[in-house]
């Protein structure tokens, strides 16, 4: 397991939703909205899909790794394992990588959290709990929101509900209201879809579509960390299947 930073270091000018709203913030007075899931409240814990021997998985400690979670892009366009010694500091001092949390989820009560980091970061112990919390989060969208679609889960997942509520009429608004529209094309291409079209990830309150949840998952995670790096699928299905979820 990659150690945990000693201490949070300036965002640097790298791809990443979490260093884009940072920079239009700057830009737009201010955002108080990070890039972090707004469903990350304690009762997500307790999912319907939990049964009792996927809480027993969940809370077993993950195995030691011996390389990142994390492919790295190539000058061809090719991804290969990533070397952390040979991540550029643009990469490496992005919150969302130190903090072991590649989809930049809000700090609560996440199996596997060690703490509560800045712009109220969840810090986790292992990515692999990062995975398992975007799981459970997006199986939330899907069966407590009714959140069906790339722009309906980009809307809730983006936006503070501040602009939510009031659509594009500040500039702080627009600026996040564009990030949505650019990020739910961007996932809805990936899945081959429209924007508005359903993302058809849970099947069921118990089951998932692995190769769409990969695919899905892996957009989310290069919104947050850039295109430099690129989960891979094993993390994913550690994640999905620590969370519950059983290919259906």
């Amino acid at each position: 397991m990659r150690p945990l930073p000693s201490a949070f270091r300036s965002i640097a000018l790298q791809a990443g939703l979490a260093t884009a709203i940072v920079l239009a913030a700057a830009s737009t007075s201010a955002i108080a909205q990070t890039p972090a899931s707004a469903e990350t409240a304690a009762p997500v814990e307790t999912a319907d899909a939990a049964s009792a021997t996927a809480t027993a998985a969940a809370t077993a400690a993950p195995a030691a790794q011996d390389a990142l979670p994390l492919l790295m892009r190539q000058p061809d366009g090719k991804y290969v394992q990533a070397d952390e010694d040979a991540l550029p500091d643009t990469v490496t001092r992005q919150p969302c990588y130190q903090y072991n949390n590649y989809w930049c989820l809000k700090g609560t009560q996440w199996e596997g959290q060690a703490k509560v980091g800045e712009q109220r970061l969840a810090v986790f112990q292992d990515p692999v709990y990062a995975a398992r919390a975007i799981a459970i989060t997006l199986h939330a969208y899907r069966f407590k929101h009714n959140l069906r679609t790339p722009r309906e889960i980009m809307t809730r997942y983006i936006l503070s509900p501040a602009c939510r509520e009031k659509g594009r009429k500040t500039d702080k608004c627009s600026t996040m209201w564009g990030l949505v529209d650019k990020y739910a094309h961007r996932i809805a291409t990936a899945l081959g879809i429209g924007p508005d079209e359903p993302v058809k990830v849970f099947p069921s309150k118990t089951t998932v579509d692995r190769q769409r949840a990969r695919t899905l998952f892996r957009e989310m995670a290069h919104i947050e960390i850039g295109q430099t790096l690129r989960v891979t699928d094993e993390l994913i299905d550690q994640g999905l299947e620590r969370a519950g979820f059983k290919a259906g």
